[in-house]
């Protein structure tokens, strides 16, 4: 009688990764749809969210994290800056099997790998928000990164991690731009 209870009980979670938290409705107060989030997170039992202020002036940078179960999931960082880097040559020294990729719009660079993307975007500050760097030069780019939790997985695996990374940055990007940018 056991063993029929637990064939029963094994036979009803069909194989699918269980996710026992809720995705949050923004990342970096930045409006996400679960759709575009979760295929990027490991499943768990619990999340929490992140999210820090770096440099000396809010709005200049910020950097956040899903952490599922005490693992980093997602970090996303947006950080003003007052030139457009090659993504080819940033993104082949920061992610694993880096691909540039076209996002259009105001991205003027941007890339997948299995392990995470960054974009580069022309972006004013919007008023009361950092408009120069310390030593003078205005801001007027974003630069977007993401990195995912145990990314660096190659085959079948790593390009549909390229994919839905590809997604998400899709839809991020515009999110971004509507908080950060005029």
């Amino acid at each position: 009688m056991v063993g029929a209870a637990l064939v029963v009980l094994s036979g009803c979670s069909g194989g699918e990764p269980e996710y026992g938290y809720s995705i949050p409705a923004k990342i970096c107060e930045v409006g996400v749809d679960e759709s575009d989030v979760k295929p990027l997170l490991p499943p768990g039992e619990a999340m929490k969210a992140t999210a820090v202020e770096v440099g000396e002036k809010s709005g200049e940078h910020r950097s956040c994290r899903l952490v599922v179960d005490k693992e980093i999931g997602l970090a996303v960082s947006i950080a003003r800056d007052s030139a457009v880097d090659d993504v080819a040559e940033f993104g082949a020294e920061e992610y694993t099997d880096f691909r540039e990729v076209s996002l259009g719009g105001a991205v003027t660079s941007a890339g997948v790998g299995a392990d995470g993307a960054a974009a580069w975007m022309k972006c004013q500050p919007k008023g009361g928000q950092p408009q120069f760097e310390m030593d003078g030069y205005p801001y007027n780019h974003l630069v977007l990164k993401v990195h995912i939790g145990g990314g660096g997985k190659g085959g079948d695996e790593a390009q549909e991690r390229r994919i839905d990374l590809e997604k998400f940055m899709r839809s991020y990007v515009s999110g971004v731009q509507g908080v950060w940018c005029e």
